[in-house]
């Protein structure tokens, strides 16, 4: 036990060999004021030692300022590497406090719900926060941080523009569109995190971030989405082909439309308008012999 108050509990974890890399790693807002919580396995498994951050739920790390955990950290950094490693209100962590520590930072779908970018911007929403309000206006790691979010998830991509990129214009972003805000638990349940994580704990950088199988319908929708988003629309229109016939989606026949008129295929975009209304009829049929059974 490195520190506990009422409102947080650092705890440090040795591997079975002390390692030259130190892992801290920031619960989540799911998670309550524990020994060990998200990330504590999956550094100690790759032998690394790590430090648990963990804060009660309502307060999601506001009560702990940064240099009271950059004092504490460095008991046991002892001149090692740091990697700041955190998921939802641990990524908000992980980012705020990383600077300081001149972390080598994971962020996963960063958010604090309760930051006035996110809510009401009233006075009480900035007198609670407790922290500095733009992430630019604290200490800044020498290093790129990682970030990994959903561009379809509202609230993570306007914390991200509004607060994360102003601070670090040069992040290494994966977009994993269609994963959610809980990118990690997709990525569980699709067998790709494992790899992945060790991966970046390693410092690695993969091309993009492995979120959906092979063979999954979103594995194309997210080479399409890319695409898109970097002019390449006829590659776009390929890969969204694609993913339609392993599984007829909504979302996908409507990116399949946009790519269509993006490239001047009236045709394409014509067909795919048709197919989009027979799908969207069949489904309401399906729902309403659903309701009537």
């Amino acid at each position: 036990m490195l520190s506990e108050t009422p409102h947080y509990r650092i705890v440090y974890h040795p591997a079975e060999n002390k390692s030259d890399k130190l892992v801290v790693t920031f619960s989540t807002r799911a998670e309550k004021i524990g020994f060990s919580g998200f990330g504590t396995q999956d550094a100690v498994s790759l032998g690394y030692d790590t430090i648990f951050v963990s804060s009660h739920h309502k307060l999601m790390h506001r009560n702990l300022d940064i240099d009271t955990l950059e004092a504490i950290v460095s008991k046991v950094a002892a001149g090692r590497d740091i990697v700041a490693f955190g998921a939802d209100t641990g990524a908000y962590a992980a980012l705020y406090f990383g600077g300081k520590l001149n972390a080598k930072i994971l962020a996963f779908s960063p958010r604090l719900p309760v930051h006035p970018y996110l809510s009401s911007k009233t006075d009480d929403s900035y007198r609670n926060l407790k922290h500095v309000v733009d992430l630019k206006d604290v200490a800044l790691s020498d290093h790129r941080p990682v970030v990994v979010y959903d561009p379809l998830e509202d609230m993570d991509a306007k914390f991200f523009e509004e607060w994360v990129s102003p601070a670090y214009p040069d992040a290494t972003v994966y977009l994993t569109p269609m994963a959610g805000h809980n990118v990690i638990c997709q990525m569980k349940d699709s067998g790709t995190y494992d790899l992945a994580i060790a991966e970046l704990l390693k410092g690695k950088r993969p091309k993009t971030m492995p979120v959906w199988e092979r063979g999954h319908y979103n594995h194309h929708y997210e080479k399409g989405f890319l695409a898109a988003r970097n002019g390449s629309d006829k590659k776009a229109i390929y890969h969204f082909k694609a993913a339609l016939k392993l599984c007829e989606k909504l979302h996908i026949f409507y990116a399949l439309t946009r790519s269509a008129r993006q490239v001047g295929d009236a045709d394409l975009e014509a067909r795919t308008k048709l197919a989009t209304y027979h799908y969207k009829k069949s489904r309401h049929a399906r729902m309403r012999a659903t309701k009537e059974a």
